[in-house]
């Protein structure tokens, strides 16, 4: 995880319309209060682990980055996330 200390990102409808983050940005996973999202960086070597937390506030829900993790092409991971991507991608 990085050193970023959690910042709000803007509300959940900014983020679903894809105005918050990089196109290459996929949500894939959320649960709850909680979103997890994937991208393949540049250099196709390295995919990159987002997460966010999810917050009710003034009748929206607000999205807080809490950091990111990276996973690199020969990780015991590497497979499975860069599937999971791929997966994620059809539904563009």
């Amino acid at each position: 995880m990085t050193p970023d200390s959690q910042r709000i990102i803007g509300t959940l409808e900014e983020f679903a319309q894809g105005n918050i983050f990089d196109e290459e940005e996929l949500i894939v996973q959320r649960l709850r209060n909680k979103i997890v999202t994937l991208r393949k960086l540049s250099d196709e070597k390295e995919i990159r682990i987002c997460r966010y937390d999810l917050r009710g506030e003034e009748g929206k829900t607000i999205v807080i980055y809490t950091g990111y993790s990276e996973v690199f092409k020969g990780d015991q991971h590497y497979d499975e996330f860069e599937k999971r991507l791929k997966e994620a991608a059809l539904f563009r």
